[in-house]
């Protein structure tokens, strides 16, 4: 298992596929309606702005050693529901002296929940 760190800078590079589960692993957790006060789902781009707007992880089963490593590795055909684990995101939620304090937000594979 591998924590692979992202960037907003990196985003761009991440697979397409990779958003597209991961949108849907978010609007699926927003239509259940327990943790996330949002209420619209996200397409796939647009859940990229919200949640690797600062700073993310992404966690997969994977031997891979970088964020570089896992693109070339893993395909548009990849089956993320099986490899993907979970991700965070953190923000600053003040700029300049105030940025240590901050937000987070989490979400897991719902398969491999409990």
């Amino acid at each position: 298992m591998i924590l692979l760190p992202v960037s907003a800078m990196e985003a761009n590079s991440l697979l397409a596929s990779i958003m597209v589960f991961l949108s849907k692993e978010l609007n699926d957790e927003l239509d259940r309606g327990l943790i996330y006060p949002l209420v619209e789902p996200f397409e796939p781009e647009g859940f990229k702005d919200y949640w690797l707007r600062k700073f993310a992880c992404i966690k997969v089963k994977a031997h891979i050693k970088s964020l570089a490593d896992f693109i070339q590795t893993y395909g548009e055909a990849t089956e993320w529901r099986k490899i993907f684990l979970g991700t965070f995101y953190f923000e600053p939620n003040y700029p300049g002296r105030s940025s240590h304090i901050c937000n987070s937000g989490f979400l897991t594979n719902h398969l491999v929940r409990n």
